[in-house]
């Protein structure tokens, strides 16, 4: 299940911004889904506020992957090779992260 959120955090990094627009734009064509998105973000802001200490590291993981993706759009590498670098050494990280664990725990 890790390996999963670790490939969605990749792909929503290296996801192009016209088709994060697009997703938004047709949810909040109605009034009552905006309200509702209102609604759900008042929600999930009290939950961030609660548990802060997991979300500084969430917010740090993010930081570090959305400046990768930046330096990966620098040096001219496209969307689905910027996916895979990132996915790669995400899912590489996260694997020695629980070989380390198992070891030390």
């Amino acid at each position: 299940m890790g390996a999963v959120y670790v490939l969605l955090i990749a792909l929503a990094l290296t996801a192009p911004l016209t088709l994060i627009q697009t997703v938004y734009s047709s949810w909040l064509s109605s009034d009552t889904r905006a309200l509702l998105s209102v609604i759900l973000g008042a929600f999930v802001a009290v939950i961030v506020i609660r548990w802060i200490q997991i979300f500084i590291r969430i917010l740090v993981v993010l930081s570090a992957g959305a400046l990768v993706r930046l330096d990966l759009q620098v040096s001219g590498y496209r969307g689905w090779q910027a996916f895979g670098i990132i996915g790669a050494f995400s899912l590489i990280g996260y694997s020695l992260g629980i070989i380390a664990h198992q070891l030390v725990g």
